[in-house]
């Protein structure tokens, strides 16, 4: 069984997969790597964060897992919309 402080690292590097594609969409390079982590799969920047937001609950106790759990919570909820607003931009006509 994992400690709590590895629970708690894995959380917090689970919040920075899916917002370093995010930050680097502001470089020149930054829709490729977004692409490329979508073609992934479409859906892996809400897994990162769910799977964040276990392991941050399960993880250290106090002001870390509430931080945690929100950051995760923001992540999971922005990556998904901006995925959904640009695919239903896709469709419309």
């Amino acid at each position: 069984m994992m400690s709590k402080k590895s629970l708690s690292i894995s959380s917090a590097l689970m919040f920075i997969l899916p917002v370093f594609p995010l930050l680097a969409g502001l470089t020149r390079l930054g829709n490729d790597i977004f692409t490329a982590v979508l073609n992934i799969r479409n859906f892996s920047p809400l897994i990162f964060g769910v799977l964040g937001l276990v392991a941050g609950l399960f993880g250290i106790k106090g002001s870390k897992i509430v931080s945690l759990v929100v950051l995760n919570l923001r992540v999971a909820f922005l990556t998904q919309g901006l995925y959904y607003f640009v695919d239903w931009n896709k469709l419309s006509p």
